[in-house]
């Protein structure tokens, strides 16, 4: 589960990056408001960066409290 909160993360942040130019250019190409397609692409980084950030230490959480078998 913790890998598919994690893929899901990864390809919301790379949507949320392919359009991060929205940010600094005063010409925004949407159909939209400014404001709304700023807010957006703030969320869709600010959420796939949260989730990627939050698996990823789940993940090395559970991997350090693996038990040894041998």
């Amino acid at each position: 589960m913790v890998y598919l909160a994690g893929i899901a993360g990864w390809l919301v942040l790379l949507q949320g990056l392919s359009d991060v130019s929205v940010l600094w250019n005063s010409q925004v190409p949407s159909a939209g408001s400014d404001w709304l397609t700023r807010l957006a692409v703030t969320v869709s980084v600010g959420l796939g960066l949260g989730v990627v950030l939050g698996a990823g230490r789940l993940l090395l959480r559970g991997r350090a409290r693996a038990p040894v078998t041998a």
